[in-house]
């Protein structure tokens, strides 16, 4: 099995799941039919999911209302914001990026025209506690989409990418200051190294611990 693929690995572990069902059915004398549509469905899609994630909310104004839809696969992933009219006929989607869409909590109409679409923090979450403060803004009249981090991890991953990757040092500044308030150990590290030389950008020198002069 472990010279297998990926996918082969799924597809031999869903015949396995399929044949423990297929047992318990025969020993409790219920129908296997559902389990096995079911079977032949995932097996169709290339073990794909493509749908709706989380319940429909609608706008304050009931005129439109906006739901998650999200597509994963072996190579592809990414969770978009479907907008429906008062219909129920799609509208508008908005692509909010190439996300497990299982890494979404929620969404919450701020206003008719301003959509929040909250991300679980993995990190600060457990089982009995789930962590989603951080959030995607959209605004649904002019698809602008914003992200916000809020919690001490997400700001300071942000603040990595743009300083790493987007090169605005401004914006990244500002959230590295924000993130050594909320107490994250690295953020001091960045600080000083860009005291140090204002044009680091490489990630890993930047998280180390600056030589003492």
């Amino acid at each position: 099995m472990l010279e297998l693929g990926n996918l082969e690995r799924k597809q031999v572990l869903l015949s396995l799941l399929v044949k423990g069902i297929k047992l318990c059915c025969h020993a409790r004398n219920c129908s296997f039919e559902p389990f096995e549509a079911i079977e032949q469905r995932v097996l169709a899609d290339g073990i794909v999911f493509s749908g709706f994630y989380k319940d429909i909310k609608v706008s304050p104004n009931k005129r439109q209302s906006a739901q998650l839809r999200g597509y994963l696969s072996e190579d592809i992933k990414h969770t978009s914001l479907v907008l429906f009219d008062k219909d129920h006929l799609t509208s508008r989607i908005f692509l909010i990026g190439e996300f497990d869409f299982r890494s979404f909590d929620r969404l919450k109409w701020i206003n008719s025209e301003m959509i929040n679409i909250y991300q679980i923090n993995w990190i600060r979450s457990y089982k009995s506690k789930k962590v989603a403060e951080d959030y995607f803004a959209v605004d649904v009249k002019t698809g602008n989409i914003t992200y916000v981090p809020v919690t001490r991890e997400a700001v300071f991953d942000y603040d990595v990418k743009l300083l790493t990757e987007s090169n605005e040092y401004e914006r990244a500044l500002a959230f590295i200051q924000q993130a050594r308030e909320l107490g994250h150990g690295k953020a001091d590290n960045i600080l000083r190294n860009l005291e140090a030389n204002p044009n680091q950008r490489d990630k890993a020198t930047l998280l180390q611990m600056p030589k003492r002069r």
